[in-house]
């Protein structure tokens, strides 16, 4: 039940992948935002990214014929669509557009998901790891979309968003999303019944 190796060190990968991006995209944009609290935000949460992908790096199945940076490197050619779409962004406004309103709620869902679905015996440090994540990630999007909506102040502002929303939206769906080929709605759940 739940996740094969392969499987686990390919979702590893991918989201190890977009952890890092995250670290860097808004670590970038950081000197760029003239806003002060979006300024803070960015540098504050580019941490958390670096962390999560730390924490997703250790729980890589290494000992294993399994390569992490060969499978951070498939979700990189898998995902480029994604970070073109995100790093295209040429305002405040569209950046947090991207990020909080489509990378960052895929990125709760697969992990929520794995982790409802991770066999509680075989997977218990992925689990403890995803919980981590979890928290960090839910606490982060609440603020990023308080923000944004802070500074959306005009029909022009919301059009920008949405459109960024759309462009990164529409770079996720044709990368297959964050799973990639795994379906983790599919994944039998691991079950200890009591006797």
């Amino acid at each position: 039940m739940g996740l094969t190796l392969t499987e686990t060190a390919a979702l590893l990968g991918r989201l190890r992948y977009i952890e890092l991006l995250g670290f860097e995209l808004l670590g970038s944009w950081v000197p760029i935002t003239s806003h002060i609290n979006a300024k803070n935000l960015l540098a504050e949460q580019c941490q958390h990214h670096a962390w999560h992908a730390e924490l997703l790096g250790d729980r890589f199945p290494g000992a294993y014929v399994f390569d992490l940076e060969r499978s951070v490197q498939l979700a990189e050619q898998a995902l480029s669509g994604v970070a073109a779409a995100l790093s295209g962004a040429s305002t405040t406004i569209a950046r947090l557009a991207g990020w909080y309103r489509v990378v960052v709620p895929a990125k709760i869902a697969v992990y929520h998901r794995w982790l409802t679905v991770a066999n509680p015996v075989a997977e218990s440090p992925v689990q403890r790891s995803l919980r981590l994540v979890l928290h960090d990630e839910s606490a982060d999007w609440q603020a990023g979309e308080t923000l944004l909506r802070d500074l959306v102040g005009s029909s022009g502002d919301l059009q920008e968003a949405f459109a960024q929303q759309i462009r990164v939206e529409t770079a996720l769906l044709d990368c297959g999303n964050l799973a990639g080929s795994i379906d983790l709605s599919n994944v039998q759940a691991f079950r200890v019944w009591a006797s």
